[in-house]
């Protein structure tokens, strides 16, 4: 949940056309949670929005030579999987088809642990390319670790439709085919739902096909199988939490929510807790959603553009409050100070800023998440003209950890310096931060129109 208002504001870009800011912080978000789906779905199609605008052969030209450094950095880093998938993040926003990149990023993520993210890329790799055999090879297995057999078994099948004399791929389909039986087998044998997690096996067999792309009829049996658990003891706190995770992951908010609320009454331990104030955000989340898009549906009506600002207000008050009681359980945890930060800045107000700014001033203590915390200082300190020297101060500093200017944080920034500059009075120098990004990057949001204007 730490990631999902950033989600939802590289959603409201993309809904303005902004797709460079939103690719930004759907990044931002994969940073911060490699897990997150629908924000690894939500920057692949706004990469393929801007490849597809430049169009054919220019594109492809224009992405590789755009991607030349972060390939180097693949290469040279090739051993740490972190660095291999910043690395190829970062060349695909500009060539999101490299059937090599994309199945280096999915190799990567599976290092990482992250299956479900590589057997997306790989999902995503084969949509633009159905019949490449190496992508259907790797796919299969990846859904075959995740448990998915039938899926696996069908990737394998379409190799054999390319080449029928594929013997490799044939021993799979038998191979993977056997796998699922038994699998299936096993857990017919089971009496109870109960019975099956007790087994330590099985228990990380489910746990595993837990995490999987499911069905709407998988999902329901999931449901009626942890309800039944319930159901043959009630007061077993494990049992509500593993019911409220099924509804959760079945959309079902509300009834998620009241089986978090027992189980934490019963156990009192903090995972439901969290677990509670996650599903109650969402639920804000979708309110907040729904309200916005009946704003636009009815022409920006007032009383409608009001409700959805008070969705907005309820939403990031909730979250402020519950991310409050998170710092306090866990006091030196920078992420939650991250956080925080960024639901006090987009509540706005002189009060939540310095309130965010204090969060960020200690988030800046974490390597991992520095550099954006500075980002974020410099842009509380540029909301008063009498600390634009201070913004200009954070942003510099941010800048120059930086090893690549063509990333979309590097961008970030010197359009954030030249923005302060501007404030500042001194044209000269935003000029010069703002021609830094058209060397790398003539389309940046409205760099070329700043030039013009400041030239």
């Amino acid at each position: 949940m730490d990631a999902e208002p950033l989600f939802l504001r590289g959603k409201e870009a993309v809904e303005r056309g902004d797709y460079d800011y939103a690719i930004a912080l759907f990044r931002d978000v994969l940073k911060m949670d490699p897990t997150h789906r629908n924000s690894r779905i939500a920057l692949r199609g706004c990469e393929m929005k801007k490849f597809d605008a430049v169009g054919g052969i220019k594109a492809k030209v224009v992405g590789t030579l755009k991607g030349i450094v972060p390939l180097a950095k693949m290469t040279v880093f090739r051993w740490k999987p972190e660095k291999v998938v910043d690395a190829a993040e970062a060349y695909l926003v500009n060539e999101p088809t490299s059937v090599h990149v994309l199945v280096a990023l999915a190799n990567a993520l599976e290092k990482l642990e992250h299956l479900e993210a590589a057997a997306d890329t790989l999902e995503f790799a084969r949509l633009r390319h159905p019949n490449h055999v190496g992508v259907l090879y790797r796919l299969g297995e990846v859904l075959a670790a995740l448990g998915q057999y039938d899926r696996s078994v069908r990737c394998y099948q379409a190799i054999l439709g390319l080449r029928p004399n594929d013997r490799e791929a044939a021993a799979r389909v038998r191979s993977v085919s056997a796998e699922s039986h038994l699998k299936r087998s096993h857990l017919e044998e089971s009496q109870t739902f109960r019975e099956q997690l007790r087994d330590e096996t099985t228990t990380k067999t489910l746990a595993q096909a837990d995490r999987m792309v499911r069905t709407d009829e998988d999902r329901d049996q999931d449901v009626t199988q942890a309800k039944k658990a319930v159901e043959e003891n009630p007061a077993d706190a494990d049992a509500l939490m593993r019911l409220a995770d099924v509804l959760a992951r079945s959309e079902r908010l509300v009834e998620a929510e009241a089986a978090y609320r027992k189980s934490f009454e019963i156990s009192k331990k903090w995972a439901a807790r969290e677990k509670l104030g996650d599903t109650h955000m969402r639920l804000l989340e979708q309110a907040e959603q729904q309200a916005k898009k009946v704003a636009e549906e009815s022409g920006r009506d007032p009383a409608a553009v009001a409700r959805a600002h008070e969705a907005t207000h309820r939403r990031l008050e909730f979250a402020i409050k519950e991310f409050e009681i998170r710092r306090k359980q866990h006091p030196t945890e920078a992420r939650l100070a991250w956080q925080l930060g960024q639901y006090y800045f987009e509540l706005g107000g002189e009060a939540n800023i310095q309130q965010a700014t204090q969060q960020f001033q200690y988030a800046v203590s974490s390597v991992p998440l520095k550099a954006r915390a500075q980002l974020m200082l410099g842009r509380c300190f540029a909301l008063n003209p009498k600390t634009l020297d201070m913004a200009k101060e954070q942003f510099i500093k941010a800048y120059e950890a930086m090893d690549d200017d063509q990333s979309d944080m590097a961008k970030s920034l010197l359009y954030e310096l030249g923005a302060s500059c501007e404030k500042m009075g001194s044209k000269p120098d935003a000029l010069a931060w703002y021609k830094k990004i058209f060397a790398v990057d003539a389309g940046y949001r409205d760099v070329a129109k700043k030039i013009q204007l400041l030239g």
